[in-house]
């Protein structure tokens, strides 16, 4: 059995998977567990268990971009910082769990998706595919400086162009956010041996 927390990512992804059971937090983004912190057992995930963090598609679809154009920062500046404070704020759990973090989902077209007043899409279809996988690149490389397991998804399921190709998103129409379930997942899961 794999726990795994997060944003809403952390219920669709896995959802009809057997030996995932998602605590789903509601629309946290890695900015705030960076800014407040994240106790796992607060959220009642049991100790000494393999727990995936799953946070960070609102961020590369709304907030990035908007601080950087606020406070003049560069995108890599903004991403190196609230990446480091998000990973440092997982690692306060790591004395009773093992932590993995799944890597960001590809950010899905913005003419073909569902827009979020509260969470709007910020910047072009480009920019945010930019985005996403420069967020992924950091992830990655701070998982093995922290030595924790990091799950690709954004390689998984992006497109020639970075994005969720419509007929893998989470709605029958193509309009979601959030990856469809496949066998891709099941797999990824299998061979992390994490399933």
């Amino acid at each position: 059995m794999i726990y795994t927390i997060g944003d809403s990512h952390s219920q669709f992804t896995f959802h009809d998977i057997p030996e995932v059971k998602a605590f789903w937090l509601g629309p946290m983004t890695m900015h705030r567990v960076g800014r407040d912190s994240l106790n796992f057992k607060q959220h009642g995930v049991p100790t000494d268990r393999s727990v995936m963090a799953c946070f960070g598609e609102i961020d590369a679809r709304c907030h990035v971009q908007k601080q950087s154009l606020a406070t003049g920062q560069s995108i890599d500046a903004v991403i190196s910082d609230l990446l480091s404070r998000y990973i440092n704020a997982l690692l306060v759990n790591a004395n009773e769990y093992k932590i993995i973090v799944m890597g960001i989902v590809p950010p899905a077209y913005f003419e073909r998706a569902d827009n979020n007043a509260d969470f709007p899409f910020t910047g072009t279809n480009s920019e945010r595919a930019v985005i996403t996988k420069k967020m992924n690149i950091v992830l990655e490389e701070l998982c093995k400086v922290h030595n924790l397991k990091f799950i690709d998804i954004y390689s998984l399921y992006a497109d020639a162009s970075g994005m969720l190709p419509p007929e893998l998103g989470d709605e029958c129409d193509g309009k979601g956010v959030h990856i469809k379930i496949t066998d891709r997942i099941k797999e990824c899961l299998k061979n992390n041996n994490l399933i």
